[in-house]
Protein backbone atom coordinates (compact mmCIF):
# COMPACT_ATOMS: atom_id res chain seq x y z
CA UNK A 1 0.00 0.00 0.00
CA UNK A 2 1.36 3.40 -0.95
CA UNK A 3 1.20 6.23 1.60
CA UNK A 4 -1.81 8.50 1.16
CA UNK A 5 -1.11 12.02 -0.04
CA UNK A 6 -3.75 14.73 -0.12
CA UNK A 7 -3.77 18.27 -1.43
CA UNK A 8 -4.66 21.19 0.82
CA UNK A 9 -7.97 21.48 -1.06
CA UNK A 10 -8.82 17.86 -0.28
CA UNK A 11 -8.01 18.29 3.41
CA UNK A 12 -9.92 21.56 3.83
CA UNK A 13 -13.22 20.78 2.10
CA UNK A 14 -16.01 21.59 4.59
CA UNK A 15 -18.63 19.25 3.12
CA UNK A 16 -16.77 16.00 3.75
CA UNK A 17 -16.03 15.31 0.10
CA UNK A 18 -12.38 14.47 0.62
CA UNK A 19 -10.06 11.47 0.79
CA UNK A 20 -8.94 11.76 4.42
CA UNK A 21 -9.41 8.45 6.21
CA UNK A 22 -8.86 6.31 3.12
CA UNK A 23 -6.05 4.02 2.05
CA UNK A 24 -4.38 4.74 -1.28
CA UNK A 25 -3.42 1.95 -3.69
CA UNK A 26 -1.77 2.00 -7.10
CA UNK A 27 -3.98 0.08 -9.52
CA UNK A 28 -2.58 0.95 -12.93
CA UNK A 29 0.39 2.54 -14.67
CA UNK A 30 -0.29 4.29 -17.97
CA UNK A 31 1.67 6.37 -20.44
CA UNK A 32 0.08 9.43 -18.82
CA UNK A 33 1.11 8.45 -15.30
CA UNK A 34 0.21 6.25 -12.35
CA UNK A 35 -3.40 5.84 -11.32
CA UNK A 36 -4.49 5.37 -7.72
CA UNK A 37 -7.69 4.40 -5.98
CA UNK A 38 -8.76 5.23 -2.44
CA UNK A 39 -10.42 2.72 -0.11
CA UNK A 40 -12.79 3.61 2.73
CA UNK A 41 -13.30 0.59 5.00
CA UNK A 42 -15.93 0.02 7.70
CA UNK A 43 -15.00 -0.15 11.36
CA UNK A 44 -13.63 -3.67 11.79
CA UNK A 45 -14.82 -3.76 15.41
CA UNK A 46 -18.39 -3.10 14.32
CA UNK A 47 -18.43 -5.10 11.08
CA UNK A 48 -16.83 -8.53 11.15
CA UNK A 49 -15.60 -10.51 8.19
CA UNK A 50 -15.51 -9.69 4.49
CA UNK A 51 -17.83 -6.97 3.24
CA UNK A 52 -19.61 -6.00 0.02
CA UNK A 53 -17.71 -3.43 -2.06
CA UNK A 54 -18.84 -0.37 -4.02
CA UNK A 55 -16.70 1.45 -6.59
CA UNK A 56 -17.79 5.04 -7.24
CA UNK A 57 -16.48 6.92 -10.29
CA UNK A 58 -16.50 10.73 -10.21
CA UNK A 59 -18.24 12.76 -12.92
CA UNK A 60 -17.07 15.62 -15.10
CA UNK A 61 -17.84 14.78 -18.71
CA UNK A 62 -14.63 12.71 -18.99
CA UNK A 63 -12.93 16.12 -19.05
CA UNK A 64 -12.39 16.95 -15.40
CA UNK A 65 -13.03 15.76 -11.85
CA UNK A 66 -11.16 14.02 -9.05
CA UNK A 67 -11.83 11.04 -6.74
CA UNK A 68 -12.74 13.14 -3.68
CA UNK A 69 -16.03 14.05 -5.40
CA UNK A 70 -17.74 11.07 -3.73
CA UNK A 71 -15.84 11.38 -0.44
CA UNK A 72 -18.95 12.16 1.58
CA UNK A 73 -20.81 9.21 0.07
CA UNK A 74 -17.86 6.94 0.78
CA UNK A 75 -17.69 7.87 4.45
CA UNK A 76 -21.43 7.52 4.99
CA UNK A 77 -21.63 4.16 3.19
CA UNK A 78 -18.58 2.80 5.00
CA UNK A 79 -20.46 3.51 8.22
CA UNK A 80 -23.22 1.27 6.83
CA UNK A 81 -20.76 -1.59 6.33
CA UNK A 82 -19.67 -1.22 2.71
CA UNK A 83 -16.07 -1.04 1.53
CA UNK A 84 -16.15 1.98 -0.79
CA UNK A 85 -13.51 2.60 -3.45
CA UNK A 86 -12.96 5.99 -5.10
CA UNK A 87 -10.71 5.56 -8.15
CA UNK A 88 -8.90 8.12 -10.18
CA UNK A 89 -9.02 7.71 -13.95
CA UNK A 90 -7.63 9.57 -16.93
CA UNK A 91 -9.42 12.78 -17.93
CA UNK A 92 -8.88 15.27 -20.71
CA UNK A 93 -7.75 18.15 -18.49
CA UNK A 94 -5.30 16.26 -16.31
CA UNK A 95 -4.07 13.58 -18.71
CA UNK A 96 -5.04 14.62 -22.23
CA UNK A 97 -7.10 11.44 -22.30
CA UNK A 98 -10.10 10.34 -24.34
CA UNK A 99 -13.36 8.90 -22.97
CA UNK A 100 -12.34 5.49 -24.27
CA UNK A 101 -9.13 5.61 -22.23
CA UNK A 102 -11.26 6.41 -19.20
CA UNK A 103 -13.41 3.39 -20.05
CA UNK A 104 -10.34 1.18 -20.09
CA UNK A 105 -9.32 2.55 -16.69
CA UNK A 106 -12.78 1.76 -15.29
CA UNK A 107 -12.49 -1.86 -16.38
CA UNK A 108 -9.05 -2.02 -14.78
CA UNK A 109 -10.50 -0.77 -11.48
CA UNK A 110 -13.13 -3.52 -11.33
CA UNK A 111 -10.56 -6.14 -12.29
CA UNK A 112 -8.03 -4.89 -9.73
CA UNK A 113 -10.67 -4.80 -6.99
CA UNK A 114 -11.74 -8.37 -7.63
CA UNK A 115 -8.14 -9.58 -7.79
CA UNK A 116 -7.38 -7.87 -4.47
CA UNK A 117 -10.71 -8.60 -2.80
CA UNK A 118 -9.15 -10.68 -0.03
CA UNK A 119 -6.62 -7.97 0.82
CA UNK A 120 -9.39 -5.34 0.91
CA UNK A 121 -11.71 -7.54 2.99
CA UNK A 122 -14.28 -7.55 0.16
CA UNK A 123 -16.58 -10.37 -0.87
CA UNK A 124 -15.37 -11.10 -4.44
CA UNK A 125 -18.83 -11.67 -5.91
CA UNK A 126 -20.44 -8.68 -4.20
CA UNK A 127 -18.67 -5.84 -5.95
CA UNK A 128 -20.88 -3.02 -7.24
CA UNK A 129 -19.92 -0.15 -9.50
CA UNK A 130 -21.49 3.28 -9.59
CA UNK A 131 -20.89 6.94 -10.19
CA UNK A 132 -22.32 10.24 -11.29
CA UNK A 133 -22.83 11.56 -14.82
CA UNK A 134 -19.77 10.49 -16.87
CA UNK A 135 -18.73 8.41 -13.86
CA UNK A 136 -22.08 6.65 -14.06
CA UNK A 137 -21.32 6.00 -17.72
CA UNK A 138 -18.01 4.37 -16.80
CA UNK A 139 -19.72 2.16 -14.24
CA UNK A 140 -22.39 1.13 -16.76
CA UNK A 141 -19.75 0.44 -19.39
CA UNK A 142 -18.06 -2.11 -17.14
CA UNK A 143 -21.33 -4.05 -17.02
CA UNK A 144 -22.89 -3.54 -20.44
CA UNK A 145 -20.15 -3.12 -23.04
CA UNK A 146 -18.78 -6.57 -23.82
CA UNK A 147 -15.92 -7.16 -21.37
CA UNK A 148 -12.55 -8.70 -22.08
CA UNK A 149 -13.01 -10.82 -18.95
CA UNK A 150 -15.80 -11.63 -16.52
CA UNK A 151 -13.53 -10.25 -13.80
CA UNK A 152 -14.16 -6.78 -15.29
CA UNK A 153 -17.92 -6.99 -14.66
CA UNK A 154 -19.49 -5.67 -11.44
CA UNK A 155 -22.28 -7.51 -9.65
CA UNK A 156 -24.60 -4.47 -9.33
CA UNK A 157 -24.86 -0.86 -10.54
CA UNK A 158 -25.67 2.33 -8.61
CA UNK A 159 -26.04 5.22 -11.08
CA UNK A 160 -26.51 8.92 -10.34
CA UNK A 161 -27.83 10.86 -13.39
CA UNK A 162 -25.64 8.64 -15.60
CA UNK A 163 -24.61 9.26 -19.16
CA UNK A 164 -26.36 6.19 -20.49
CA UNK A 165 -26.78 7.04 -24.19
CA UNK A 166 -23.75 8.50 -26.00
CA UNK A 167 -25.50 8.81 -29.35
CA UNK A 168 -26.93 12.07 -30.67
CA UNK A 169 -30.02 11.41 -28.51
CA UNK A 170 -27.97 11.65 -25.35
CA UNK A 171 -24.65 13.13 -24.24
CA UNK A 172 -21.08 12.79 -25.48
CA UNK A 173 -21.43 11.95 -29.17
CA UNK A 174 -19.19 14.85 -30.16
CA UNK A 175 -16.45 13.70 -27.82
CA UNK A 176 -16.65 10.05 -28.81
CA UNK A 177 -16.68 10.73 -32.54
CA UNK A 178 -17.60 8.14 -35.13
CA UNK A 179 -19.51 5.12 -33.93
CA UNK A 180 -20.36 6.70 -30.59
CA UNK A 181 -23.01 4.03 -30.11
CA UNK A 182 -20.21 1.51 -29.48
CA UNK A 183 -19.66 3.24 -26.13
CA UNK A 184 -23.36 3.68 -25.37
CA UNK A 185 -24.76 1.41 -22.62
CA UNK A 186 -28.30 2.03 -23.86
CA UNK A 187 -27.35 0.36 -27.14
CA UNK A 188 -25.98 -2.78 -25.47
CA UNK A 189 -28.81 -3.91 -23.23
CA UNK A 190 -29.17 -7.68 -23.10
CA UNK A 191 -30.26 -10.37 -20.65
CA UNK A 192 -28.43 -11.34 -17.45
CA UNK A 193 -27.11 -7.89 -16.59
CA UNK A 194 -26.40 -6.82 -13.00
CA UNK A 195 -29.27 -5.40 -10.92
CA UNK A 196 -29.33 -1.63 -11.29
CA UNK A 197 -30.63 1.41 -9.43
CA UNK A 198 -30.75 4.88 -11.03
CA UNK A 199 -31.33 8.34 -9.54
CA UNK A 200 -32.26 11.10 -12.00
CA UNK A 201 -33.93 14.50 -12.06
CA UNK A 202 -36.73 15.00 -14.58
CA UNK A 203 -35.39 18.49 -15.44
CA UNK A 204 -31.83 17.37 -16.15
CA UNK A 205 -30.55 19.61 -18.95
CA UNK A 206 -27.26 17.71 -19.32
CA UNK A 207 -28.40 14.10 -19.51
CA UNK A 208 -32.02 13.90 -20.72
CA UNK A 209 -34.34 12.02 -18.40
CA UNK A 210 -35.71 10.29 -21.48
CA UNK A 211 -32.39 8.46 -21.78
CA UNK A 212 -32.64 6.73 -18.42
CA UNK A 213 -36.37 6.10 -18.80
CA UNK A 214 -35.73 4.38 -22.12
CA UNK A 215 -32.78 2.46 -20.67
CA UNK A 216 -34.91 1.25 -17.75
CA UNK A 217 -37.61 0.07 -20.13
CA UNK A 218 -35.05 -1.80 -22.26
CA UNK A 219 -33.55 -3.42 -19.18
CA UNK A 220 -36.92 -4.67 -18.00
CA UNK A 221 -37.82 -5.95 -21.47
CA UNK A 222 -34.70 -8.10 -21.24
CA UNK A 223 -35.79 -9.35 -17.80
CA UNK A 224 -33.14 -7.43 -15.89
CA UNK A 225 -33.75 -5.77 -12.52
CA UNK A 226 -33.60 -1.99 -13.00
CA UNK A 227 -35.21 0.60 -10.72
CA UNK A 228 -35.39 4.27 -11.72
CA UNK A 229 -36.04 6.90 -9.04
CA UNK A 230 -37.14 10.14 -10.68
CA UNK A 231 -36.93 13.42 -8.75
CA UNK A 232 -39.49 15.97 -9.91
CA UNK A 233 -38.18 19.42 -10.77
CA UNK A 234 -34.53 18.49 -10.25
CA UNK A 235 -31.66 19.04 -12.65
CA UNK A 236 -28.18 17.56 -13.00
CA UNK A 237 -26.21 16.70 -9.85
CA UNK A 238 -29.23 17.32 -7.60
CA UNK A 239 -28.13 14.49 -5.29
CA UNK A 240 -25.36 16.56 -3.68
CA UNK A 241 -28.01 18.67 -1.90
CA UNK A 242 -30.33 17.80 0.94
CA UNK A 243 -32.83 16.32 1.21
CA UNK A 244 -31.74 14.43 -1.90
CA UNK A 245 -28.33 13.37 -0.60
CA UNK A 246 -29.86 11.51 2.34
CA UNK A 247 -32.76 10.15 0.30
CA UNK A 248 -30.57 8.69 -2.44
CA UNK A 249 -28.14 7.33 0.15
CA UNK A 250 -30.96 5.61 2.05
CA UNK A 251 -32.30 4.13 -1.17
CA UNK A 252 -28.80 2.89 -2.04
CA UNK A 253 -28.55 1.09 1.30
CA UNK A 254 -32.03 -0.35 0.80
CA UNK A 255 -31.00 -1.52 -2.68
CA UNK A 256 -28.14 -3.55 -1.18
CA UNK A 257 -30.54 -4.85 1.45
CA UNK A 258 -32.93 -6.04 -1.27
CA UNK A 259 -30.01 -7.86 -2.89
CA UNK A 260 -29.33 -9.55 0.48
CA UNK A 261 -25.83 -8.10 0.50
CA UNK A 262 -26.45 -6.34 3.81
CA UNK A 263 -29.17 -6.36 6.43
CA UNK A 264 -29.98 -4.67 9.73
CA UNK A 265 -28.64 -1.33 8.48
CA UNK A 266 -25.35 -2.70 7.32
CA UNK A 267 -24.58 -6.17 8.70
CA UNK A 268 -23.73 -8.79 6.09
CA UNK A 269 -26.74 -10.93 5.24
CA UNK A 270 -26.74 -14.53 6.40
CA UNK A 271 -26.57 -15.72 2.81
CA UNK A 272 -22.84 -14.95 2.70
CA UNK A 273 -20.87 -16.14 -0.26
CA UNK A 274 -19.20 -19.50 0.31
Amino acid sequence: MAPATYSKEQQDRPDGRDLVGSEQHLYRETDQGKLYLHVFSPDSKKFKGARPGLILFFGGGWKRGEPWQFGRHAKELAEKGLVVILPDYRTKQRHGATPRQAMNDARAVVRWTREHAADLNILPDRIAAGGGSAGGHLAAVTALIEPASEDDVPDALVLFNPVIDTSEKGYGASRLGRNSEAASPAHHVRENLPPTIIFHGDQDATVPHENVARFTKLMKEKHNSCTLHTYDGQGHSFYWREPFFTDTLDKTVAFFGDLAWIQDKGSVAETDCP
